[in-house]
């Protein structure tokens, strides 16, 4: 077996997008190194220390640090990866240079991914249980000692927990704090809440606000030891419709802080009437939930919000009903209903101020320009026809939808956001209006090439939505092996080519036209996208190339692309697409 190191940005943030095995991971990764004189400083974030030596022992290798006269040990994971034993039993002390050192610290990454590892003995005096430490690893059982005070994001994420115990969990002695996804995707059936967690504290070595049992789709019951005490603390653990919540009361009522709900509760419904609501990250991702309704009752509050959605609130779940009630502006994070694909509308109520619900899409408005924000992941329909006055495309706004197969983008659109069509599989064909001038990063990253041909009506490639975009890799370069993209005559395809990511099989330029001859004054035809309209209803006749009738009406959608002789009135018009 050989313990490999990774990103713990993998674990954290690519891992619980998982679920539904359907997604894209754009590129990215690497190995982090351990900096000797400041270990202390990447995982309690209170003090650095200074390296003083190493020792091993029982074929487990230790950095020795010296914190203000005081030293300390860090188990750093094997001596040999090649040669180890599968129980891990880390000490109390270790012996240096005639001195028993208490084992404090176990490292980032320790043992990631260390397959053959099943048992695990942690030491009385170890106080921080580093990123990703146990991750990835076939442990079951694991018992955390009371002088633990950190366990830190992913820590025994994917590790085949079956049981988690806290020791003397009725004790508040020693505070703990539990990062991201520490215990996600593992098989824990239930999980008691010890007395000592604070689930809100503000350390920022932790990722504030997620859920640290997601993913475990064993998980019927969360419950809280009985001695758990408000006192230093503002808030208190309730469960609410099998959810851990923690609550905070006030003279306008509760504040209600969702944090995990169990993912094998059964497909009942979760309701929630509070004053202010907070659905942490990732708290209902991957459940069978099937209807949720949240009621925030707080009054508009000036520069304030009274329901949030995190980041994977309901990502992969079975969620197909989410009511959401509220006074004033709300806060919704990308990607909270991510494939959620039996979502097939959004409910808002008219109170609400900063979104907008029509035909169950989610609009708002930025710097009083519309976007749309929400496209339903399971909402099924092949084609779909963005409004005309809307000018952005939000990010992650069309949700990794596994049933639209073209989307047409208006005249006059502006901005498409980072990740904003990801992982639309059944796209055929793409058509990019000229006034598009700046696409995010991975706005159309998919593990499928986008079928037809990728149409950028503009003479100069739209610019990237940041800096963090050098190589403008808004597609998947290793889809575009077969996929042509069409630029408009007179564009250089030398612009296109210059980005990295664009490595299509062919660029070719084309005539996009428009509507012949039509006068300023004389606007009685329009064409956006593939739709050509009448400017004031009237109907109109629409013949292919060779003569034949192909629509009739006010507005008429054209497929294929190519062609057309319009009739409006005694107005005829030659269009090409």
């Amino acid at each position: 077996m050989k313990t490999h190191l990774l990103l713990i940005a993998f674990l954290t943030i690519i891992l619980p997008l998982s679920l539904s095995g359907q997604q894209v991971t754009p590129p990215g990764g690497g190995a982090s190194d351990i900096d000797k004189t400041l270990f202390r400083a990447t995982t309690c974030d209170t003090q650095a220390g200074t390296y003083i030596g190493e020792s091993k022992h029982n074929k487990l290798l230790y950095h020795i640090i010296d914190m203000n006269g005081r030293k300390e040990a860090a188990l750093l994971g094997w001596v040999d990866s090649y040669d180890y034993t599968p129980d891990i039993v880390i000490p109390d002390v270790i012996p240096f240079q005639g001195e028993n050192v208490p084992v404090v610290t176990i490292a980032d990454n320790a043992f990631i991914n260390g397959w053959g590892i099943t048992g695990l003995k942690i030491g009385a005096n170890v106080n921080v249980i580093g990123l990703g430490s146990f991750a990835g690893t076939a442990i079951k059982k694991v018992s955390i000692p009371e002088n633990v005070r950190y366990i830190l994001d992913a820590a025994f994420n994917a590790s085949r927990l079956e049981s988690v115990t806290f020791e003397n969990a009725s004790s508040t002695a020693v505070p703990l704090v539990i990062g991201a996804y520490a215990f996600a995707y593992n098989n824990i059936v239930t999980f008691e809440v010890p007395a000592r967690l604070h689930i809100n504290d503000e350390n920022s070595f932790t990722r504030k606000y997620q859920n640290f049992l997601m993913a475990n789709m064993p998980l019927k019951q969360i419950t809280v030891n009985p001695a758990f005490s408000t006192v230093s603390r503002q808030y208190r653990y309730d469960i609410i419709d099998n959810a851990l919540c923690s609550v905070t009361d006030s003279d306008e009522g509760p504040s209600v802080r969702v944090i995990c709900f169990p993912s094998s509760c059964g497909d009942t419904g979760f309701e929630l009437t509070a004053g202010y609501i907070d659905i942490y990250n990732d708290a209902f991702c991957g459940t069978s939930i099937r209807t949720v309704r949240l009621n925030a009752t707080y009054p508009v509050r000036e520069d304030k919000v009274n329901l949030v959605l995190g980041s994977g609130a309901f990502a992969s779940s079975q969620l197909a009903q989410l009511d959401l009630t509220a006074n004033g502006p709300i806060k919704l994070t990308e990607t909270f209903s991510r494939y959620c694909n039996n979502l097939k509308a959004y409910n808002l109520s008219e109170s609400i101020t900063n979104f907008k619900v029509f035909d169950g899409i989610i609009y708002a408005k930025k710097q009083g320009e519309r976007y749309l924000v929400a496209y339903p992941a399971g909402l099924q329909q092949s084609r779909f026809v963005v409004p005309d006055d809307v000018v952005g495309i939000a990010a992650n706004a069309f949700n990794a939808n596994q049933y639209v197969e073209e989307i047409v983008f208006p005249e006059g659109l502006k901005v498409i956001e980072p990740y904003a069509c990801v992982d639309l599989v059944t796209l055929s064909g793409l058509v990019i209006p000229s006034t598009v001038d700046n696409i995010g990063r991975y706005a159309f990253y998919t593990s499928q090439p986008i079928k037809g041909e990728i149409q950028i009506k503009r003479s100069t490639p739209p610019t990237g939505t940041s800096d963090e975009t050098p190589d403008f890799d808004i597609f998947n370069p290793r889809t575009l092996a077969e996929t042509t993209l069409v630029i408009p005559d007179g564009a250089a395809a030398t612009d296109f080519t210059a980005y990295s990511g664009w490595a299509f099989a062919n660029i070719v330029t084309r005539d996009f036209g428009v509507v012949d001859d039509i006068a300023a004054d004389d606007m009685s035809i329009s064409v956006s996208g593939n739709t050509v309209a009448s400017s004031d209803g009237t109907v109109l006749e629409v013949y292919r190339s060779d003569g034949a009738l192909v629509g009739r009406g006010p507005s008429v959608v054209l497929t294929p692309r190519g062609m057309y002789i319009v009739r409006c009135g005694a107005v005829v018009k030659k269009i090409r697409l």
